[in-house]
């Protein structure tokens, strides 16, 4: 059984933490020289097992410690190296410890544009404020979504115009201006069969009135029944948001408006089954149609290339983020997004998890956490209290990988495996 017991796993290496990694530096070989009868990098086991947590849709991992010197940027260093070259994967390393940085020496790169920069220049951008041209539908929504503003963003071409309505920079609606007579809501519902045609005109009657969304109107007078309505306006926003991503060259602008006067929008009748709105039913169905020319572009200048192919590495720069803090948590959330649409792995070396510190709130916002724990000295108890610490606020421990381990057996590998084995 593991020190954070089962189901969680426990790879073994017996490197140094603060072990040279020569093959990580350009110019040196790409693989370690054999130490047992089969040429191996000592990390493929470990690679193999979270291959099989990618192949889960566990992309976004963060790898953590409970104290200093444990081992878990040699670990990420050297996972992600692994994963690039067994898996044929993309992946990207994302160093957020900015009190002790290390991936930058691990891979010879300088500390300089990193995440911290990144995060306070790009994501507390205002495309309202700059030329329209150079932000795609992606961009001004992801950048809306960071700063949680609410309003109008309008999206037109030739004489097709909508209106994505946006609540704290969630997305509660989308209105079309002049849809086809078919495609409304009240004729959608007369056309299933769910609305008379008496019905219908006395809501229409109402809506004049009143002035609300006709779902509104039909629920409260009951017109028509909540599945119907739900069913329809589900229907009627796929449709919108469809012909929005078949607008080649839209032109976008953002009008601010006030919480209350969005309240009428928010379509409650769309809540999914997990009840959280349509936001997440926008972005998980069509995020990765969304077309992001500025954040892709501007990020690509902040990503280091290293000697291995398909692994890229962004340092953690010189600028400190609390990511404890609403707004750096929002921004590294719509990093996140951005990377994972970009790599097919995202691994994120956090601060070791203490007191005050950001892996809590780092954790929550990715698939799962990898504790790095070392073998000699380590304390059972401090251990246990970062696994509850972690839990605690919303991450999932995937499982533990123990450093500096004495490698008794004849082959280091068989001992390898065993460790996941043995539970």
């Amino acid at each position: 059984m593991s020190i954070l017991e089962k189901p969680h796993r426990i790879a073994v290496t017996n490197e140094s933490p603060m072990k040279p990694m020569p093959s990580l530096r350009a110019g040196d070989s790409p693989r370690p020289k054999a130490t047992n009868r089969m040429e191996s990098d000592p990390y493929e086991p470990l690679a193999g097992e979270v291959l099989r947590l990618v192949a889960e849709g566990k992309r976004r991992l963060l790898i953590t410690s409970s104290g200093a010197g444990e081992g878990k940027s040699t670990v990420t260093a050297r996972l992600g190296r692994a994963l690039a070259r067994s898996g044929n994967l993309s992946v990207v390393l994302v160093d957020t410890d900015q009190m002790r940085p290390t991936l930058h020496s691990l891979f010879g790169l300088e500390n300089q544009r990193g995440l911290g920069e990144l995060l306070e220049e790009i994501y507390r951008f205002d495309p309202s404020k700059e030329d329209p041209q150079q932000f795609g539908l992606g961009d001004w929504l992801e950048l809306l979504a960071v700063e949680g503003r609410s309003g109008r963003l309008t999206v037109a071409q030739d004489d097709q115009a909508f209106a994505i309505m946006l609540q704290k920079g969630a997305v509660v609606s989308i209105l079309q201006d002049q849809p086809p007579e078919d495609r409304r809501l009240g004729q959608l519902l007369a056309n299933q069969g769910q609305l008379g045609a008496e019905r219908l005109e006395t809501a229409l009657r109402t809506q004049r009135e009143v002035q609300r969304p006709l779902g509104d109107i039909l629920l409260s007078l009951g017109l028509a029944e909540y599945e119907a309505v739900r069913n329809a306006l589900r229907t009627q926003f796929d449709e919108r948001l469809r012909s929005i991503m078949m607008l080649r060259r839209p032109k976008c602008a953002f009008i601010e408006a006030a919480e209350d006067s969005l309240s009428a929008y928010a379509s409650r009748h769309m809540a999914y089954s997990d009840g959280t709105g349509i936001d997440p039913h926008v972005r998980g169905k069509f995020g990765t149609f969304l077309k992001q020319p500025f954040l892709t572009s501007q990020m690509s200048a902040f990503l280091r290339d290293t000697d291995q192919e398909k692994l890229k590495v962004l340092v953690a720069g010189t600028r400190t983020t609390n990511f404890r803090e609403s707004s750096p948590a929002a921004a590294f959330k719509g990093l996140l997004n951005h990377l994972s649409a970009m790599f097919d792995v995202v691994l994120v070396d956090s601060p070791p998890v203490a007191v005050a510190s950001p892996a809590e709130a780092l954790g929550r916002l990715m698939d799962g956490v990898l504790m790095v724990v070392k073998a000699e000295g380590y304390d059972v108890q401090i251990i246990q209290r970062a696994k509850e610490q972690l839990q605690k606020n919303g991450s999932q421990i995937l499982g533990a990988i123990l450093t500096q381990a004495r490698m008794d057996l004849a082959d280091p590998l068989y001992y390898y495996y065993g460790a996941y084995t043995r539970r």
